[in-house]
């Protein structure tokens, strides 16, 4: 028997969470392997498989029972790297490129610092797990050992859900009309680059653009509509927990990022077989090709709308074979569940 502490943030429904959300669904059924979340805020929303339980100074000691310690974020990194005299394995999995993530966030000089403090944690762990190589490349020019890291990339369920909400359906379509719709699900944000698709639809006039979440820019946003007169063409629908299950009513999904750590909706997205529009950031032209998906030039107008155009050709189905292949769910818990045993052999 192998026990397996995962430590979180909170149980926010969030990236981070969802990855570890869908990795404990896919082992937890699994002979000698037992898992239990410790979570660090009281922020519900995830409801998982496995025994949770809120860490506290009284009951961290907890901690040491297990044989593996894997962490997601920057207080359970700090937590775990810090933890004195424990004997058993520290994972980390890096969800970001925490450089980019944080300044988009807080500003350089609170990046240069909480990355600073970052990078001598993840020295103290015995392997780190990255998304992409893409990430592989970038913290091995930041110092981090070769020997420690090992590329992992997320996985979801291809089963993208069949609930239905008939209010959020009937929202939806009578927005939509007769026009296409462009769609995207986020935490709207600077980093998430969505103005640049209100900067393309006065060129887009048959064209309406949907927003399935909320975030720190949505006024901004809605400001950024009214003054490029197409306010009447955009729609923030707000949070929903069942976000994915309303991927079906978009037309063409755009995905505009700045930075990503991965891209869990860009999976999504191909999980439903819709078209997909995304920026030419490095991750995205490494999860998928320029035949599966269409991509731009970030802040480039033109770009964009080329993109959005030609997106008619895009091989949905070729990319929905590579997202089998190598970003199912299956495939992610198979290559961490090797990871933990070898490494509990080694150690």
């Amino acid at each position: 028997m192998i026990k397996i502490a995962i430590i979180l943030p909170s149980l926010k429904n969030v990236g981070p969470n969802r990855v570890a959300h869908t990795l404990i669904n896919k082992l937890s059924d699994k002979e000698g392997v037992y898992l239990k979340v410790f979570y660090i805020k009281k922020e519900l929303g995830l409801n998982f498989t496995c025994d949770t339980e809120l860490l506290t100074l009284v009951n961290v000691r907890k901690l040491y029972a297990f044989d593996v310690l894997h962490s997601h974020m920057l207080r359970p990194d700090v937590l775990v790297g810090l933890l004195p005299f424990y004997k058993g394995l520290k994972i980390s999995t890096i969800h970001n490129i925490v450089t980019e993530d944080i300044q988009y966030t807080h500003g350089s000089v609170i990046s240069k610092i909480v990355s600073e403090l970052w990078f001598r944690i993840w020295n103290r762990f015995d392997k780190i797990v990255v998304l992409s190589k893409v990430a592989k490349k970038y913290y091995l020019g930041h110092g981090l050992k070769s020997k420690k890291l090992e590329i992992i990339y997320n996985g979801i369920d291809l089963d993208i859900g069949s609930n239905i909400n008939y209010e959020d359906k009937k929202i939806i379509e009578e927005f939509k009309g007769d026009s296409t719709l462009l769609g995207t699900l986020c935490l709207a944000n600077h980093r998430k680059g969505i103005e640049q698709i209100l900067y393309a639809l006065p060129f887009l006039p048959n064209y309406k653009f949907i927003i399935i979440g909320d975030g720190p820019v949505r006024e901004y946003l809605e400001n950024l509509a009214i003054s490029l007169n197409v306010r009447d063409r955009f729609f923030i629908l707000g949070y929903r927990e069942n976000a994915k299950d309303l991927l079906k009513y978009i037309d063409i999904y755009l995905m505009p990022s700045r930075s990503e750590g991965f891209g869990l909706a860009l999976l999504e997205a191909v999980a439903a077989k819709i078209t997909v529009v995304c920026s030419n950031i490095p991750i995205f032209k490494e999860i998928f090709t320029e035949r599966q998906v269409s991509f731009f030039e970030l802040d480039n107008t033109n770009s964009l709308i080329q993109a959005i155009q030609n997106s008619i050709s895009n091989d949905i189905n070729d990319a929905y074979i590579r997202l089998k292949q190598n970003y199912s769910s299956d495939t992610m818990a198979r290559l961490y569940h090797e990871l933990y045993m070898t490494c509990k052999e080694v150690k």
